[in-house]
Formats: C-alpha cells, sequence, structure tokens
C-alpha cells in the first residue's frame, strides 16, 4: 500500500512545528527554564502538591461548581499527592466539589 504523502504546504507547515509524517521528531531540551529573579525554590514534589491543587479549583470552576470554604481549605492544607490527585479526577469525571473533598 502506497504511504499518504502530504501536500506541499502541510509538510512545510508541519516542518515548522519540528513533525513529519514519517514520524515525530523533537529537539531536544534545553533544560529547565531558568526560575525568575526572587522566586523561592520549590522541590519538584511540592511543585507536583501546588500543580494538583491549582488544578482541583481550575477543574471546579470550569465546570461552574463552587467549592466550599471549608473544601477549599482542605484542597490548600493537603499534601498528599495521591489524595489530592484522587480529588482532581473524581471532579474530572463528574463529582460534585463539596461531596468529592468533603467540604
Amino acid at each position: 500500500m502506497p504511504r499518504p504523502v502530504a501536500p506541499r504546504p502541510l509538510r512545510r507547515l508541519a516542518a515548522g512545528f519540528g513533525c513529519t509524517f514519517a514520524g515525530v521528531t523533537k529537539a531536544p531540551s534545553p533544560g529547565p527554564a531558568p526560575a525568575p529573579p526572587g522566586a523561592v525554590p520549590v522541590a519538584p514534589s511540592e511543585e507536583a502538591v501546588v500543580g494538583l491543587r491549582a488544578s482541583i479549583i481550575a477543574v471546579a470552576a470550569a465546570r461552574g461548581a463552587s467549592i466550599g470554604d471549608r473544601a477549599r481549605r482542605r484542597v490548600e492544607a493537603c499534601d498528599d499527592p495521591a489524595t489530592l490527585q484522587a480529588w482532581l479526577l473524581a471532579l474530572v469525571t463528574g463529582g460534585d466539589a463539596d461531596a468529592v473533598i468533603g467540604g
């Protein structure tokens, strides 16, 4: 079976993003971005916890679900990535914010 060939403009566009139709090619990563001046260094696990907390609040807001004060305090106080991830997955799959988090 012949390999499909993309039109020339599409190939140029893909090449501009570092892609080919035989597979995706990716330039080597330059490494992590330097921290902005005055930034406090954060351990990777702490970054994950902060990101999960923000994701929970963002998903609840995107779904139009309000998070009560008690539930918001529980999210902000939680340091366990597994618990935060479970709450996030429950919210993404349609759970009520206060019921999921226990607010």
